[in-house]
C-alpha cells in the first residue's frame, strides 16, 4: 500500500485527493504496482497530465471499466452524433461522465439535445451532464434536480 500511495503521489494525486481515492477505489491501493502504472498510463495517454486536478476523477472514472464498457460508453455519444476528438474533450472536461450508466447517458445526452434543444458544441462545453439528476416517473421524463 506504500508503494502505490507513493506512485500516485508522484503523479501529483496527493492530500483530499488521495483519500478520496482511498475512500471510493481502495481496491486501487492493493493491486500489483504495475497494474497501477499501466492504469495511471492509459489515463495520461487519454490527455490528462500529471499537473491537472482531473487526473484524480480520470483514475476515479476509468479504474473500474473495461476496455470494452468505455467504447460501449463512446459509442453512446457517437450514437448523438459526437466525434471521437468531442467525446474525448468531453471526457477530459468531466471526467465523472463515464461513471454514468449508459441508459442514463442515453436519458441525458437526448434530454439536452432533443428536449432542452442545446446544440452539440453548447453541450460539449457545459459539465451540466455531469451535475444533473433526472427522475423518472413511468418512462416519463419529468424533471432536473441539482445533484
Amino acid at each position: 500500500m506504500k508503494r502505490s500511495i507513493a506512485f500516485l503521489e508522484s503523479c501529483g494525486i496527493v492530500g483530499s485527493q488521495l483519500l478520496m481515492l482511498l475512500r471510493s477505489k481502495p481496491a486501487l491501493f492493493f493491486q500489483q504496482e504495475q497494474a497501477l502504472r499501466d492504469l495511471i498510463s492509459r489515463v495520461l495517454d487519454m490527455g490528462f497530465s500529471v499537473d491537472s486536478r482531473m487526473l484524480v476523477h480520470a483514475v476515479h472514472a476509468v479504474s473500474g471499466l473495461s476496455g470494452e464498457t468505455f467504447s460501449r460508453k463512446f459509442e453512446v455519444f457517437r450514437s448523438f452524433g459526437f466525434s471521437m476528438d468531442e467525446c474525448m474533450d468531453m471526457f477530459r472536461r468531466a471526467p465523472g461522465i463515464l461513471r454514468i450508466s449508459e441508459d442514463k447517458l442515453k436519458l441525458k445526452i437526448d434530454f439536452f439535445l432533443n428536449d432542452a434543444k442545446l446544440d452539440s458544441h453548447k453541450q460539449l462545453g457545459c459539465t451540466v451532464l455531469n451535475h444533473m439528476g433526472m427522475r423518472q416517473v413511468k418512462g416519463d421524463l419529468v424533471g432536473c434536480v441539482i445533484c
